[in-house]
């Protein structure tokens, strides 16, 4: 996992210490879509096996970076396999979700048309809220302090 990822699982911590809720943090990697001419059906489950055992790995080394922080230690997580946007709906259903919080790269213009905006997509399918933070905010939300308009805000507990 990148800066990034690390930064938008610093930023949860602090919005699930606001809201008080438990945290589920999910990585979705890539499986192979493509499979050699040669190669076998066990082949390619081999090596989406060792793809996603190798994120899991990767996950769990950087959770023990928080391990001084409670809510990313008693937090779940998952790792699955396939397309960013399916897969971020498809856990929200499963784990019967209330919030979804992502960090997008908040391209405009010819960028998101060229790109698109996963974000986007999720917004539009999640069976929750979403909150979007925008990869310049991702790691100063948890710290509390203001970036591109976004910071941590005093919300009601019901």
């Amino acid at each position: 996992m990148g800066a990034r990822g690390k930064a938008l699982l610093q930023a949860a911590s602090g919005w699930s210490q606001q809201l008080e809720a438990r945290l589920v943090f999910l990585h979705v990697c890539r499986a192979i879509n493509y499979v050699p001419p040669l190669a076998t059906a066990a082949q390619f489950e081999e090596w989406n096996a060792a793809i996603k055992a190798d994120e899991e790995r990767k996950f769990v080394a950087m959770k023990s970076e928080f391990d001084d922080d409670p809510f990313v230690r008693e937090a779940g997580f998952m790792v699955v396999q396939g397309e960013l946007e399916q897969e971020i709906v498809a856990a929200a259903r499963e784990i019967e979700a209330d919030l979804i919080l992502l960090s997008t790269h908040a391209y405009h213009g010819l960028q998101h048309m060229l790109y698109g905006s996963k974000a986007e997509v999720v917004l539009r399918h999640a069976p929750c809220a979403v909150l979007i933070l925008p990869l310049a905010s991702v790691g100063t939300a948890a710290s509390g302090k203001s970036h591109a308009g976004v910071k941590p805000v005093d919300l009601p507990v019901a």
